[in-house]
């Protein structure tokens, strides 16, 4: 189900007892995320880079709640169509309560396939808003991206994508297994439709 904007349909599930899930996408390349380097003055820090044979990357997709649950999966291939379909339904499976999950406004999320997915008897307990355009600053998920790129990942180089994954992989579960670093995602006054 589609509908209102962020504001007015947290006051409606919080009513119906929701789940409320904000949620985004981003990307990992094998290239560093430099963050901080040290070297001897006068001498340029250097990261040494493997040659990636081409674009390789990993595609992650996370949903949090203010309660902090994280859910989230990563995907050799992006959330586009069918990826973001196949996100739903398994967010979906990982519940019993209805879901209403705060997005922006990618075009993958107003896809035809999305949105016969949300049409759809298995997708009538998901309810979507969306954020305003430009404005990831309404949505805590960011901050998801910020501590896995700048805490835990920076500065780091891996040979190819399957090393990318499965270090993603353990630093995704890290943060899933911190319910109050999901939590702190929510503090915030930026994040006005959360309070």
């Amino acid at each position: 189900m589609e509908g209102r904007g962020p504001a007015g349909a947290k006051k409606k599930a919080l009513a119906e007892d929701y789940a409320i899930y904000y949620h985004d996408e981003a990307t990992l390349q094998p290239a560093a995320n430099v963050v901080c380097t040290y070297a001897p003055k006068g001498q340029t820090p250097v990261l040494a880079l493997h040659d990636t044979k081409g674009y390789q990357h990993v595609c992650l997709a996370s949903s949090i709640c203010a309660t902090g649950e994280l859910f989230f999966r990563i995907r050799d291939t992006s959330f586009k169509g069918e990826g973001i379909v196949a996100y739903l339904k398994e967010l979906l499976a990982s519940t019993a309560r209805k879901i209403l999950l705060i997005w922006d406004n990618a075009s993958w999320h107003k896809s035809a396939e999305t949105l016969a997915f949300l049409r759809s008897q298995e997708g009538r307990r998901l309810w979507v808003a969306r954020t305003p355009p430009y404005a990831p600053e309404l949505n805590p998920d960011e901050l998801v991206w910020a501590h896995l790129k700048r805490v835990l990942l920076p500065n780091r180089v891996v040979k190819n994508a399957k090393e990318l994954k499965v270090m993603a992989q353990q630093a995704m579960t890290t943060i899933q297994n911190s319910t109050e670093l999901v939590k702190s995602f929510f503090n915030s006054q930026n994040y006005h439709f959360t309070h």
